[in-house]
């Protein structure tokens, strides 16, 4: 950019130079030429300011569109890791004695949306919440009704 302001900056100092007859057509075109020139290049020079603030703007929505990428991409490897239509959480006992290992299912309360345990069939039976304490039907836990927390910048 600095060299076309230094071109311009010379052909106008050849201009003032050679200057003669203010009045002949021949000095009114070069001054017309000249002044058009200085005024391209203070176009071209606000054009570019203008267009490195457009890059920097850019940059930044591609920045932002690669995290949202990043996001979605991890949603993808969990949907992969779909929940199997038993998700059961077993508990097994280390007592002396072998019990039959008790099997709980998460599920998500109707009222309050909090998730607990129980250790039948979700919404065969009515069971009472854990958190807000309401005798509720419960919801199976899935995919589609279970936020999915996200690791903390450190």
């Amino acid at each position: 950019m600095e060299s076309i302001r230094k071109k311009a900056g010379y052909l106008e100092g050849l201009f003032e130079a050679m200057k003669k007859d203010e009045k002949s057509p021949e000095t009114m075109l070069q001054q017309g030429v000249i002044s058009l020139l200085s005024e391209l290049t203070e176009r071209v020079e606000a054009m570019d300011d203008l267009l490195g603030e457009l890059n920097d703007y850019v940059e930044s929505i591609d920045d932002d569109l690669s995290q949202m990428e990043g996001m979605h991409d991890m949603d993808d490897d969990f949907d992969m890791m779909a929940y199997p239509d038993e998700d059961i959480l077993r508990v097994i006992n280390n007592d002396d004695e072998p019990e039959p290992a008790q099997v709980l299912i998460p599920v998500r309360c109707a009222e309050c949306f909090n998730v607990f345990l129980i250790d039948g069939e979700p919404g065969k039976e009515k069971y009472v919440c854990p958190t807000c304490g309401k005798t509720v039907k419960t919801i199976r836990v899935d995919r589609k009704n279970t936020p999915i927390g996200k690791k903390a910048e450190e």
